[in-house]
């Protein structure tokens, strides 16, 4: 069949970090030098005649990332990295690519024309030069899937038998959860989506820090704090927990307030905020059970695996 030659190029673009299955996350950020190469920058992309470069400095958080060409140049990168980690290295790549990308199921709607368009170019050419490599890429499918749901389809044989189970997913803004129903079917009515994130998070530890002991804490320190890979002294890490689990006991009592029950249900915690928040928030689970998926690529790889059933359900077809 013509689909099967496809590359399957799977990225999360998330607010805070953009996710491929084999690469290391990078942030999402972006700097454009213009027409001249940056003096600099380990990192390049060339692509319509300006030169950019990754940042540690976030773009602002998007509704819509389709309303600039930054979460494009963004997944050229991506595309470009996860090529050459599937492929190794080559001085040049052409591909005929399928994008296989997510949004929160509650934007799927209204924003998945858009990203087939903005994404797809038309199915033109689109050439680019990264790190001194050429890529030749044409986008010639664009598939769009629930971020969140696609997290835990590696995990659905174990999700399957129970009654009620909730995806939370704690991003960097937004905490989306979906519920499933037995079987582990997706229940679409009911999606909630919270203005609470890891970002925010950060924001609430850094504030309190800052009126308490006056010290400024970026998002990496905090980040290390809670890790336990820095170790700022009792009084300030006691200060950066404290922040954070009233933070997370928030977000619970919101999810009740919305009718997540998770004394029953079986919660799934995704999402790189899961792995900072979790303590907290299984000690405020009525049930001991819950599944943690904790590799932050998991959404990326669950694009994948989504794209290549489609693909071969299509082909079957």
């Amino acid at each position: 069949g013509v689909t099967m030659s496809l590359t399957i190029i799977s990225v999360d673009t998330g607010n805070k970090n953009i996710k491929t299955p084999n690469t290391q996350p990078f942030n999402s950020g972006l700097i454009c030098h213009g027409t001249s190469a940056p003096p600099l920058s380990v990192e390049t992309l060339r692509y319509d005649g300006k030169y950019y470069s990754l940042t540690e400095k976030r773009i602002p958080t998007m509704f819509d990332k389709t309303e600039t060409e930054d979460f494009y140049i963004l997944t050229l990168f991506a595309a470009a990295k996860e090529i050459a980690a599937q492929d190794g290295p080559k001085p040049a790549y052409r591909k005929d690519i399928c994008l296989a990308l997510g949004l929160p199921p509650t934007h799927l709607q209204e924003l998945k024309p858009k990203y087939l368009k903005y994404f797809g170019r038309g199915g033109q050419r689109i050439e680019f030069t990264y790190n001194g490599t050429h890529y030749d890429l044409r986008v010639a499918r664009v598939e769009v899937f629930p971020q969140g749901y696609a997290a835990v389809v590696p995990y659905l044989g174990k999700i399957r038998d129970k009654t009620r189970s909730y995806i939370i997913d704690i991003g960097g803004y937004t905490t989306d959860v979906v519920m499933l129903k037995k079987g582990g079917e997706p229940d679409l009515d009911f999606c909630e989506s919270f203005n609470a994130g890891v970002i925010r998070m950060f924001d609430q530890v850094q504030r309190v820090v800052r009126n308490r002991h006056r010290r400024e804490l970026d998002d990496y320190m905090v980040d290390a704090i809670l890790r336990g890979t820095l170790d700022p002294g009792d009084a300030i890490r006691n200060a950066a927990f404290e922040a954070a689990s009233s933070y997370a006991r928030t977000l619970i009592s919101s999810l009740r307030e919305k009718g997540v029950d998770l004394d029953i249900a079986y919660p799934i915690l995704i999402g790189g905020g899961s792995a900072l928040m979790k303590d907290v928030i299984v000690s405020e689970l009525g049930s001991p059970e819950y599944l943690h998926v904790e590799d932050v690529r998991a959404n990326a790889i669950g694009y994948q695996l989504l794209a290549k059933a489609r693909m071969n359900h299509d082909e079957a077809g």
